[in-house]
């Protein structure tokens, strides 16, 4: 079984479905993960709050621990538009890497580069079979997130918060307090299945796998 999970920053995987990446890959499946940006960003008096590579010497990590192969098209951070020329770019990974099952942002996120991709890895994954979609925030708004695709990660819960640790560059301005959020994320998920920790993905379509 091949998996192609797409973010639009480096540590948006990790976040969204680092859990279930890691079972699937325990489990021998082939993990490929796609970041479409260089993850980089300025703050807004043109400071650096995170180089790009910082940002990919993370990602590289985070996907030698998970055992993933890491594919980049380094486009710049916060610029990122869904339209036809866009969605091309995402055939040429689509038709290397000829996965099974394509893990991608959800469309009703608010952030402005994580829409775009998933509008446009949607549209160039529609003949894929199974595509699902993650929350890699849970910041409000006006969309409810359809999670009805809910993948068990009880032993697996703590190995990836401790993956997500890997990206120092964005937890220590914020003293890590995403990784206690995501803890009890997963943890809420759990209870909703009866189980210590899971993921939920909102499912666009799926075939048994």
């Amino acid at each position: 079984m091949k998996i192609l999970a797409i973010g639009a920053h480096y540590d948006d995987v990790e976040i969204g479905c680092g859990g279930m990446l890691l079972k699937r890959a325990a489990q021998g499946d082939q993990i490929f993960i796609l970041s479409i940006t260089d993850s980089g960003y300025n703050t807004p008096n043109n400071g650096v709050s995170r180089s790009a590579d910082v940002a990919y010497q993370e990602a590289q990590k985070a996907a030698d621990i998970i055992g993933a192969e890491l594919i980049c098209l380094n486009k710049p951070t916060l610029h990122l538009i869904h339209n036809e020329e866009f969605a091309y770019e995402f055939d040429d990974v689509i038709q290397r890497t000829q996965p099974d099952v394509v893990l991608t942002h959800w469309g009703g996120d608010f952030h402005s580069d994580h829409a775009a991709v998933s509008l446009s890895s949607v549209r160039a994954a529609r003949h894929i079979g199974t595509i699902l979609m993650y929350r890699s925030n849970w910041y409000s708004t006006e969309t409810t997130f359809n999670g009805n695709y809910f993948v068990d990660i009880s032993n697996y819960l703590e190995q990836k918060l401790e993956l997500i640790k890997v990206y120092r560059s964005v937890l220590e301005p914020v003293d890590y307090s995403w990784i206690d959020f995501i803890r009890k994320q997963n943890e809420h998920e759990g209870l909703r299945i009866g189980v210590r920790a899971a993921e939920c993905f909102s499912c666009i379509k799926a075939v048994e796998w």
